[in-house]
């Protein structure tokens, strides 16, 4: 009886295991911007993550449920109309937080004013006061953080890591400066180059790409411009060429960058796109004496791409 009763209750187990849970949490940075009412204007105006809107994720399947059974039980609290106002540009900010919950193939979203003190409805333009701080007691140690954060100040102050232009370096080399035929004569030749045809308002004009592997460079005004290398999974090449930037180099990890650009790394998912914060974010890097800057761009954790704008 043993035996059966382990084997009936062993599937039940797995797909509870297998559940898909996730919570992101979306803030609006500064608390005094005007013209949207709602936190979803901001979001339709531009859906990237930045000096404008902040998010953090959370797979805690605890605050996942409790979350959809507080706005459950919102409809039973004090109710106070919230009506908003729409096209008008000095509108005031009243509902700057909202909360995505995902279970499984189930998603809801959970409004809240400031200091998540009432859940808002949009449909009914109305607002349910949180009677005991259930919200806020609900939320983990990250996510109180998180909305307790002063952005607005941390961002007045934000300050990106930089490093010197010659820390970046194809084959060894720092290539900083360098012409085609100095790229060529000191690092290595060139092993195709791409013509791409670019329209702008007033002209045609032809843009030529110099390829080693699967790094792409550029050249304005005959010095190299722009290195934009990608990591392609399971590609391998036969002349290896290695390229870093302070030491970092495609696939590293997350963490590596972490390690090397503290300060560049301090907000999470930056330039990531609201609709999935967890993949396709970003992070920069000045080059010190204003020589450029330095992106590197995350997927599943790694540095998938390194782009590197060179400045005279």
């Amino acid at each position: 009886m043993k035996l059966i009763l382990s084997l009936l209750l062993f599937p039940l187990a797995c797909l509870a295991q297998n559940n898909f849970v996730k919570v992101t949490a979306f803030r609006i940075v500064d608390p005094d911007r005007i013209g949207h009412t709602v936190i979803t204007g901001f979001i339709d105006e531009n859906p990237y993550l930045g000096s404008r809107i902040q998010a953090v994720l959370s797979e805690d399947e605890r605050i996942a449920n409790g979350l959809l059974a507080l706005k459950k039980q919102a409809k039973s609290w004090e109710k106070k109309p919230l009506p908003m106002e729409r096209g008008n540009r000095s509108a005031q900010l009243r509902v700057p937080n909202m909360y995505v919950v995902q279970i499984n193939r189930k998603s809801d979203t959970i409004y809240t004013t400031y200091n998540n003190t009432s859940i808002y409805f949009p449909d009914e333009e109305a607002e349910y006061i949180d009677p005991g701080n259930y919200l806020n007691g609900l939320l983990d140690e990250d996510l109180c953080f998180f909305a307790e954060r002063n952005f607005a100040e941390e961002f007045a102050s934000y300050k990106l890591d930089s490093i010197p232009a010659s820390t970046i370096c194809i084959n060894y080399e720092a290539p900083y400066g360098y012409t085609r035929k100095g790229f060529e004569k000191k690092i290595l030749p060139f092993q195709r180059i791409s013509t791409d045809s670019v329209f702008s308002r007033k002209e045609l004009s032809i843009e030529k790409k110099f390829w080693i592997n699967s790094y792409r460079m550029k050249f304005e005004e005959g010095v190299l411009n722009t290195i934009d290398a990608f990591y392609i999974n399971g590609v391998t090449y036969e002349t290896h060429v290695p390229f870093t930037v302070a030491g970092i180099a495609l696939n590293d990890t997350e963490e590596k960058l972490a390690d090397a650009f503290p300060c560049s790394l301090e907000y999470r998912y930056w330039g990531g796109s609201l609709y999935d914060i967890s993949r396709g974010y970003y992070y920069m890097v000045n080059l010190e004496e204003g020589r450029g800057l330095a992106t590197f761009y995350i997927k599943d954790k790694r540095v998938e791409r390194i782009e590197v704008e060179f400045r005279k």
